[in-house]
Order: structure tokens, then sequence, then C-alpha cells
């Protein structure tokens, strides 16, 4: 029988989220206010391994009972029939808010600027939109529609980095600035997590997560998982997670407001035996849309080609991107 919880990650220290970056590192090393999906899913499989007795000396005991639990690798974007064993599923990233015993949950949602589209003849134009600003993520709970700036839950913290040799001695040119994240007070990560038998133990626990293994203290609760519909009114969709999809099912929309983000991830077995070394030679990077992208579609038929292109990704969809949300969208 399955069972559903929902997950919360509290940071007890400075995080910094690693992100695919250009062959040459800048001096100016800023890391990512978020966790990928691969992250989150690499941390569930590691603690389900752990708090059911697989693992000794922090290596796997048996490789064939490990695969049951958690699957033969980790994810490959190529994929579509990837099994994490007795993982189900996990949702996008949220935002959560606690205040006293009262918990908000948040997603993104679409810039403040595509609200206001407007539409001259056959062309579609944002007149309130401005080039040269830069306007941080939006992020809405769904129950009463508040919002907030994504770097409201977090503060910027400059640390200085130093490459070193194989040698371990200090190269040349090798000081640089790292940007790191402090979490304040009252937020948190969550990530609701599906799990094939309700026998398999996960539960509260301090966890690792990020760079230099930052610790996060992970609450587990039961919980349901909301469904994901849409009203047949609805004109437009946002992406809540990154998000994988054919360049030609874009194409079919009639505005877009959108990024790219590239991705990359370590691609590794289950297997006491693997080695780990250079497993990012033959891992090939691609471009993910970025979550708060939105996408005008002027009717339910166009909108639901969309929704199904996302969600035939099963692989993506598996591990919470591919995410979205519909809302109406009125043209000026």
């Amino acid at each position: 029988m399955n069972k559903t919880y929902f997950v919360t990650l509290t940071p007890y220290q400075l995080y910094f989220f690693g992100r695919e970056r250009e062959k040459v590192a800048d001096y100016y090393l800023k890391g990512n206010s978020l966790p990928q999906q691969t992250a989150l899913l690499g941390m569930v499989r590691y603690q389900i391994l752990k708090q059911n007795d697989l693992l000794e000396n922090n290596k796997v005991k048996n490789a064939n009972e490990a695969k049951d639990w958690i699957g033969a690798k980790s994810f490959q974007y190529a994929d579509k029939d990837m099994d994490f064993g007795k993982i189900i599923s996990l949702s996008s990233c949220y935002i959560v808010k606690i205040d006293c015993d009262d918990t908000k949950k948040y997603l993104p949602t679409y810039p403040e600027f595509f609200h206001d589209l407007r539409k001259i003849g056959d062309n579609y134009f944002l007149p309130f939109y401005d080039p040269k600003k830069g306007y941080a993520l939006r992020w809405r709970n769904s129950k009463d529609q508040n919002d907030f700036l994504e770097d409201n839950f977090y503060e910027e913290v400059e640390r200085v980095g130093i490459n070193k040799n194989y040698e371990g001695k200090t190269e040349e040119d090798s000081f640089y600035k790292q940007v790191w994240f402090k979490m304040k007070k009252g937020y948190a990560f969550g990530f609701y997590l599906t799990l094939l038998d309700e026998r398999v133990t996960f539960h509260d626990a301090d966890v690792n997560l990020g760079k230099e293994n930052a610790v996060f203290r992970m609450n587990v609760m039961e919980d349901t998982l909301p469904e994901e519909s849409h009203n047949n009114a609805d004109n437009a969709v946002v992406l809540t997670c990154d998000a994988f999809i054919e360049p030609s099912i874009r194409d079919k929309c009639l505005f877009t407001a959108c990024d790219n983000v590239p991705f990359r991830n370590l691609c590794n077995k289950t297997d006491p035996s693997h080695n780990h070394y250079g497993l990012h030679k033959n891992n090939k990077r691609i471009q993910l849309i970025k979550r708060g992208s939105a996408f005008y579609l002027d009717d339910a038929d166009k909108v639901n080609s969309f929704i199904k292109a996302l969600n035939d990704e099963k692989n993506f969809k598996k591990i919470g991107y591919n995410s979205f949300q519909t809302f109406k969208l009125n043209i000026l």
C-alpha cells in the first residue's frame, strides 16, 4: 500500500547547492538557492538505505537487495522508464513558511509583468516589462493566493574559496568568491514523497545536502498528495519546477515568457564496487525550461496538449520536474 509524506528540510547552517556551469568557473561563484530535484532524490535514496539497515560502513551490503529498495541507478534523463524501487514519486520543491502552528506551502508562479499581456493585430507584447530590471521569482500559496518574492526567504553570504591541486597545494590565481545562502527563520524547503510500501522506514533525521555536506533537519509528516488539475477555462500555464519539453511543443504557444537553465547530473549505479571517479565525463549537458516560465496557449485544447507533453516526459515527472499550474490570462 502506497504511503505519502510531506518532507521539510531546514538548514542548520549556510548552504550551497551546485548548478551546471560553463567549462571555466568564474571568479564569482554563486550557488543555487534551491536544491535540484536530483539532489532531493539522492538524499531520499540514501536515507532509505540508511534507515532500513541496508548499509554497512556507509556502503551497500547487498546490491540486489538495495536495487529492490531504491532502484539500480540514479536519475538518467533519457530513460523514460526509470524505476527507483520503493520510491514512487517526488513532488517539485516547495518553500514552506512556518508561523507558530500555521504552515503554508508555496510554489512558483508567473512573473508579475506577464499578467498584463496585450495584443495589437497579430502581435503580443508586455507593456510593463523592463529588460533592465531583475525580476525575482514569485512564490504563491494556492489557498490564499498570497505571494512573496524568492529573495525574501534567504540572505546571501559571501565567502572566499580556494582551489588546490592534487598535492594539496594552493594553485596560482586560485582564490575566488563563493555566494552561499542563509535561510531566514521560519522558512524551509519541502516536497511530497510517495513510497510503495508503508513498511518502509522513513522518519525524521539530520541529513546532508549540497556543498560541504551542509546539515539540514528533515521532518517527515504523513500527508495526502494534492491532485494536479486545472480549470477548462484556463488558457495559460506556469511551470512550478524546471521542465524538459521538446522545442516543437513550445513553438505552438502564442506567447511565452521563459528562460533556460543548464542541467547535468551524476549518473551512478547501486553497487558497492562502483567507481565514482570521472562520472561527469559521459553525462550530457541539456537545457531545461526554468521554473516560473509562463506560456499563453489561447484555448483548452492547446492547454491540454501542452500538459500532455509535460506529463509524457515520465522520467522527469516522476521526480518532480515538469510540474505546472494553469491560470486564466485576460488579453488586453
